[in-house]
């Protein structure tokens, strides 16, 4: 039983071989179509991201050595709070109105903005907190962003007790879009049209019941051919 089943695995796959060109040609086309869709329909994406340190509000001029454990820690737990509160009304409000936003002319709802920014903490155990900011505007991006911190970051700080953030880096405008991917979008593209168009070759052989050769005859009744009628060339003379 399983040797019937690799062998008709490797004839599907001879199949699939013998029409190579058309798969390739298939999975060709679906790329262009793709590419050109993703070049000239889809609106680029550009990010930027500023970082800054939260941190307690620790009196530095003390002549404390260094800072306690405790306090670090507590540093890292406000990084949750300030990438939570980062988005909602009350900051975002600020934000929307902020010189930064309307010197650049720059006009969103609180709702609008919310959906273009997101914040995590820069790795697992760290006070720092990355602020991305989403938009086709590249200019738009780090304006943002650096308006976010200015002013937002600014306005938990004061609703917080006993926390500040420092700015660690700024955002920049970026040059390039990261979304879409026109290499990937392409690669893509021509693996599902090759992959539709191999299979649609396969199931075609599978569900075609005419006999095509000897071999096909030969497994159909289990016995092996012993000869075959050629092509008659000419009329037979009386």
């Amino acid at each position: 039983m399983d040797n019937t089943k690799e062998i008709d695995v490797l004839r599907l796959a001879k199949v699939a071989l013998r029409r190579w060109y058309v798969i390739l040609g298939v999975g060709v086309i679906c790329a262009a179509l793709v590419l050109l869709y993703t070049v000239f329909l889809v609106t680029p994406l550009y990010s930027a991201t500023a970082k800054v340190y939260i941190k307690n509000k620790v009196d530095y001029n003390t002549n404390q050595e260094e800072v306690n454990i405790n306090d670090v820690y507590s540093s890292q737990a406000l990084v949750p709070v300030y990438s939570t509160m980062i988005r909602t009304n009350m900051v975002l409000d600020k934000v929307v109105n902020s010189p930064e936003l309307m010197d650049a002319g720059i006009e969103y709802t609180t709702a609008q903005l919310s959906e273009m920014i997101s914040a995590e903490q820069q790795g697992d155990k760290t006070a720092i907190l990355s602020i991305t900011v989403v938009n086709p505007n590249k200019e738009y991006c780090s304006v943002i962003a650096n308006a976010v911190v200015a002013t937002g970051i600014a306005e938990i700080a004061n609703v917080a007790p006993g926390s500040s953030a420092d700015l660690l880096e700024p955002a920049e405008t970026p040059e390039k879009p990261f979304s879409p991917s026109i290499p990937r979008n392409g690669i893509l593209g021509f693996l599902v049209g090759a992959f539709v168009a191999a299979a649609i070759v396969v199931l075609s052989d599978v569900f075609d019941t005419k006999i095509k050769d000897e071999e096909a005859l030969s497994n159909i009744i289990g016995a092996p051919v012993l000869g075959r009628i050629g092509k008659q060339i000419g009329a037979v003379k009386n």
